[in-house]
């Protein structure tokens, strides 16, 4: 991307195509990077090292959960509930609207259902869970459902 930062190109596509799901494959594993990627709006990062199949798969859950990050990323292993940044996950870091949509995940909706139910599109429903599943320091749905029902007992 000659003439751009590499995540300056990442914002740069993704606020020109939002309904694209952009996909950063490098060969970092830096987990800076991975937030970078994500900050800049990317909806999955993964490594150039993978198999194909691991790719494939990766891609399957990232198209379907919202978001991934790669297997061997501190970041999506880590279970001790804090992000690249260390701060701890909280419900409270979630506006009402995403309180909602979480509430629904917990209740085993699907996002075509919950975007019907809460009169949302499919991209604002996407960017909500999104942001449900980084308040969570979750890598998909169903740990953002364990993250919740963790921080409220």
């Amino acid at each position: 991307m000659p003439g751009l930062s590499y995540y300056g190109g990442v914002a740069q596509l993704t606020a020109a195509n939002p309904n694209t799901p952009v996909i950063v494959v490098t060969s970092s594993e830096d987990p800076k990077d991975t937030q970078l990627a994500l900050k800049a709006g990317a909806l999955g990062y993964m490594s150039k090292a993978m198999k194909s199949s691991d790719m494939l798969k990766a891609i399957q859950l990232m198209l379907n959960s919202g978001i991934s990050l790669h297997p061997n990323n501190q970041l999506a292993n880590d279970s001790s509930s804090t992000s690249a940044t260390s701060e701890p996950a909280s419900l409270d870091k979630l506006t009402p609207r995403q309180q909602e949509v979480l509430n629904r995940l917990c209740e085993c909706e699907s996002n075509k259902s919950i975007a019907l139910n809460l009169d949302l599109s499919k991209q604002t429903l996407k960017l909500h869970v999104r942001a449900i599943l980084h308040a969570l320091n979750a890598e998909n749905r169903t740990q953002a459902v364990i993250a919740d029902k963790r921080l409220l007992f």
